[in-house]
């Protein structure tokens, strides 16, 4: 209720009123204030008429509607921050939740990961051992193979030579050992031709037989 508009129509009522008893309202007026405006009591004086009282009780009415009215409109933009204030935090909390999320699936990813790469370094390890092993099979293997190889080295290397006859009459001539074509499996040098001729290839001698 509008307090200014209440009391406007209530003043006109009381303009019909006899002006014998305007003494006495304004002693009424006078003795109905509270104790909180005990101050303005030095306003009133007993010659005042009534209608000196009402204008001057409007008006503490109108001043004490506009301090209600600050206060409750101060009350409202209080509410409106703290409104506020609850809608930031709640888009806070929904943001840190979902910085949460992401960092839960980043670690879980990042474990995932880990036993993944653990789980090839296994593999590679054991890989590698294997590997290792049948490096040493292998070779085994070719030195097994080369156990019935003689490798000659300085013989002078010509253009279209036979390397059977050179290295025949080589074991025949200068070992004094009798040896026969069908005792011997291949024969041949090995590596590229050397462009210095006086650095000849050697030559390897396959036997047939390992006793030979």
């Amino acid at each position: 209720m509008d307090i200014a508009k209440f009391f406007s129509s209530e003043s006109k009522k009381r303009d019909h009123s006899s002006g014998s008893s305007s003494k006495d309202d304004s002693k009424k007026v006078k003795s109905n204030l509270t104790s909180s405006d005990a101050s303005n009591e030095d306003i009133f004086e007993e010659g005042l008429d009534s209608s000196s009282c009402r204008d001057i009780l409007f008006n503490c009415l109108k001043n004490l509607e506009e301090k209600v009215n600050g206060i409750y409109e101060q009350g409202r933009q209080n509410n409106e921050s703290q409104i506020k204030g609850d809608k930031r935090l709640d888009e806070l909390c929904k943001c840190v939740e979902f910085i949460s999320g992401k960092f839960d699936e980043f670690e879980k990813d990042r474990k995932e990961k880990n036993e993944c790469i653990k789980s090839l370094k296994e593999q590679v390890l054991s890989m590698e051992r294997k590997i290792e092993q049948q490096s040493k099979s292998i070779e085994l293997q070719e030195q097994y193979s080369r156990r019935n190889c003689v490798l000659v080295h300085g013989i002078k290397e010509t253009k279209d030579e036979d390397t059977d006859k050179i290295v025949i009459d080589i074991i025949s001539k200068d070992l004094d050992i009798i040896v026969d074509e069908k005792d011997l499996d291949r024969i041949n040098r090995i590596g590229r031709m050397a462009s210095n001729p006086g650095k000849p290839r050697p030559i390897i001698v396959k036997f047939s037989r390992y006793d030979m």
